[in-house]
């Protein structure tokens, strides 16, 4: 009998991102070069066996002929897991998780439960895979004849499931009014351009849970092929949920996973006090899984208006990582403008104080960061923390943008304006704010 290679990570491949979703360990990985495909490494629990179940119910799939993602069984430091293959073009075909498609059909759907829902029912499937424009997946071979839709190919993973050693979950788990900043904006990358679109915005309503909104740019985006979330369907609509909605859940870490207090203490952030609006916009949200991240709004500190955010690019700049090694909490880091940068006119490259560049500032800042700088001269950038290796290299350097308090606010222009007339207005270009909602 045959045994299956053990693949030895990380090879070629650097650490790219934890993924947030699941309540087990688990971390992305990629080749630089680009010559060998993404895995995600998921760590096994000793006395468990789940990284051989996991194997085997992907072997299965294969012969039953049910779409599946590719599994190896794989070691990380002498740490035994599964390296699972992305399947998603590097994220250009987004995955929508089940809890944020029962949302859709059932807004009192329990999202934040990440197993046991009363509420997770083969109807409410049914009601979820019936939608108009729900078809088939692409298969390794062809489907048996009697799975002719979307519903079909479910109660085959149903039978799957009853019959693998796998333990597996509910789509939940793979699963006038002030707000209270900071106001979080969602955005979406052109794979094509690498151009880059705030699409949405999330506020967390004082009294009224949380409202999400499709903002201007999301017109701009749809010139490129942006089309509306799964889970929130209608570019013209205002959503409200009393609890954060399932779309930006699945975009943090559990707090019961071994990693969580690392990872708090990678973004910066107390673990008793970081609340689920902080951690997104420490983290950025980011997932593998799609081309959307997460950022937040400048917030006020005492006279001043600040933002944190990682450093972008450290992997592309010879000498970086030698370069972000020597820095301190406190250092300051000195804005270049890059006018000849291919991908964006607009970059700012960070320098450190012997003139190495240690990466580029984010995008989503860099609209407004010349006439900051000219505006402003107190703007400061400074280091708030170094995370070293094997923190990913998009979380390596954290950085504090500081601003006064009296210069014109960056992202309130027509751009981040929200396309429903019914949703809440924030504030004007200034840095004080005045919400209110329109009737």
């Amino acid at each position: 009998m045959s045994e299956y290679a053990i693949l030895q990570l990380p090879g070629v491949r650097v650490p790219e991102n934890r993924e947030p979703l699941g309540s087990k360990q688990k971390l992305w990985w990629r080749d630089p070069s680009g010559s060998e495909p993404r895995v995600l490494f998921k760590y096994n629990r000793p006395g468990t066996g789940e990284d051989w179940s996991e194997k085997i119910a992907a072997e299965l799939a294969q012969e039953l002929g049910l779409p599946h993602a590719r599994v190896e069984l794989a070691v990380v430091d002498s740490s035994p897991g599964v390296a699972i293959f992305d399947f998603t073009d590097n994220g250009q075909t987004a995955l929508v998780h089940g809890n944020e498609l029962l949302e859709v059909v059932d807004p009192g759907y329990p999202k934040e439960k990440r197993r046991r829902a009363r509420e997770y029912t083969i109807a409410a499937v049914y009601n979820v895979l019936a939608r108009p424009g729900v078809g088939l997946p692409t298969a390794p071979i062809p489907f048996p004849g009697k799975v002719v839709d979307a519903f079909g190919l479910f109660l085959g993973y149903l039978m799957l499931d009853a019959c693998a050693p796998v333990q597996c979950q509910a789509p939940g788990s793979a699963m006038t009014s002030a707000y209270e900043p900071p106001a979080l904006f969602v955005n979406w990358q052109d794979e094509g351009s690498r151009r880059i679109f705030p699409v949405g915005r999330l506020l967390s309503l004082a009294a009224e849970g949380y409202e999400f909104a499709y903002i201007a740019g999301a017109r701009q985006a749809q010139q490129l092929g942006f089309a509306p979330f799964q889970a929130f369907p209608e570019l013209e609509r205002v959503y409200h949920s009393p609890d954060l909605p399932a779309f930006f859940q699945n975009r943090l870490l559990q707090p019961g996973r071994p990693d969580y207090p690392q990872y708090l203490q990678e973004l910066g952030l107390e673990s008793a006090a970081a609340t689920p609006v902080e951690i997104l916009a420490r983290s950025g949200g980011r997932r593998v899984t799609d081309p959307l991240e997460v950022f937040a709004e400048l917030v006020s500190s005492a006279d001043r208006l600040e933002a944190h955010f990682f450093v972008r690019g450290i992997r592309h700049q010879v000498g970086a990582e030698e370069a972000v090694s020597t820095l301190r909490p406190g250092d300051e880091l000195r804005l270049k403008p890059e006018p000849t940068n291919a991908i964006n006119a607009k970059a700012h490259l960070l320098l450190c104080h012997d003139g190495r560049a240690v990466g580029y500032v984010p995008d989503y800042l860099t609209d407004d960061l010349s006439a900051l700088a000219e505006l402003d001269p107190s703007l400061k950038i400074e280091v708030v923390r170094v995370n070293p290796s094997p923190a990913p290299s998009q979380q390596r350097l954290l950085c504090k943008l500081s601003i006064s308090s009296t210069a014109p606010r960056p992202h309130r222009g027509a751009r981040f304006e929200p396309i429903s007339p019914s949703a809440t207005r924030l504030g004007g270009a200034t840095g004080r704010a005045v919400q209110r909602r329109t009737a």
